[in-house]
């Protein structure tokens, strides 16, 4: 178990990271994938190399973790948290900063109570955002650093699904106020980050609280962070793409830019963010009609639950809904669709281009 959770906070920090820290022959060509992977605020700005940037970030993600740890421990210590003892505390911070999400316990985090589930909540909001902007802003002093373009809409997507969550649970009449409250946010973070814990058999919910979390799947955290998917930047971007071509539709004489952070971004950085969102999406589609088509495949699964389970193995979330709901497995699965589950999280975890990347011959002998 101790293993499992130490696997998952390596690939947190990313093993393209890794690669270019320890590997110092990829310095080079290691750039090109660590900027695919840690997109955001220019890493090179952290330290005048790219491989002091990188360990900067790590040094983040290590005192990050570390502080989860304690947390868990005096929580544990002080009766607020059942059964969290040393292991469990080492265990979930380094399941939880990394956005990996795997519990030592079959129940994931709702055995250990409401401190540790809201404890758990604030620190997977943090792990999502970018670890650069937290050196940035902390280590250089630069606070100016979190009025970032991304961190902004990561904070106002995540909120307006908790106002949806909280709101079907409570009216639905599902849980009380303030059990919707905590249930609502937490799973709202869990998801949308990829970590993909659990306080409650979330596949039971209502209709719109489903559709809420399916939806929360594909977005991720913000570039340079351990999360998933598809992450809050490209969707900003893609979404600034559309709005820019229906105002082209009305106005095609006019000139409009498309800016984050007050810098325009050229038609190459635009298009990649496109077509990588385009391939995402098809991946999903792809995948979740292969699991279907399965001659192996569980009894009573339908197109929800394996487009849920492509979606939650690609975006590294976890759990999907129906026979692979939070509470359940993909245990059910035949052995070829559990080979093809496991490289689509390798897929996610890597990110797409650079595994296409590295599958070229081009790269490596450039």
């Amino acid at each position: 178990m101790l293993w499992r959770a130490q696997t998952q906070w390596i690939g947190g920090i990313g093993l393209i990271v890794l690669a270019v820290i320890f590997l110092p022959r990829l310095a080079v060509g290691g750039r090109q994938l660590i900027e695919t992977e840690v997109a955001g605020p220019q890493l090179e700005k952290l330290a005048p190399h790219l491989r002091a940037s990188t360990i900067r970030i790590v040094g983040v993600y290590v005192v990050l973790t570390v502080l989860v740890t304690i947390a868990l421990i005096v929580l544990g210590q002080a009766g607020l948290a059942p059964g969290m003892d040393a292991f469990q505390a080492v265990a979930h911070a380094f399941t939880t900063v990394s956005a990996g999400g795997f519990s030592p316990n079959p129940r994931s985090i709702e055995p250990f109570g409401p401190w540790v589930q809201w404890l758990i909540a604030i620190a997977i909001v943090i792990a999502g955002t970018n670890l650069a902007l937290s050196y940035r802003a902390i280590a250089l002093r630069r606070p100016q650093s979190f009025r970032d373009d991304e961190l902004r809409w990561y904070l106002v997507i995540l909120a307006v699904a908790c106002v949806v969550l909280v709101s079907e649970l409570a009216i639905s009449g599902t849980y009380g106020v303030l059990d919707a409250t905590r249930q609502g946010v937490f799973q709202a973070a869990s998801i949308m980050t990829g970590t993909g814990y659990a306080t409650a058999d979330f596949a039971q919910w209502p209709e719109l609280a489903l559709g809420t979390l399916f939806l929360l799947m594909f977005v991720g955290g913000c570039t340079g962070s351990p999360t998933g998917a598809l992450k809050v930047m490209r969707i900003v971007l893609a979404t600034r793409v559309v709005r820019r071509e229906i105002r082209l539709t009305i106005h095609p004489d006019q000139i409009r830019l498309i800016r984050t952070g007050g810098r325009s971004l050229n038609d190459r950085v635009i298009n990649g963010v496109v077509v990588f969102v385009l391939l995402y999406l098809a991946l999903v589609v792809i995948s979740g009609v292969l699991l279907l088509i399965d001659p192996g495949r569980p009894a009573g699964l339908n197109f929800e639950d394996s487009l849920s389970a492509a979606a939650a193995s690609i975006g590294n979330v976890g759990p999907g809904f129906g026979i692979v709901g939070p509470m359940s497995s993909y245990a059910p699965f035949s052995d070829q669709a559990k080979i093809f589950l496991a490289l689509l999280m390798v897929v996610g975890r890597l990110e797409i281009f650079p595994v296409l990347t590295l599958l070229t011959s081009a790269f490596w002998r450039d």
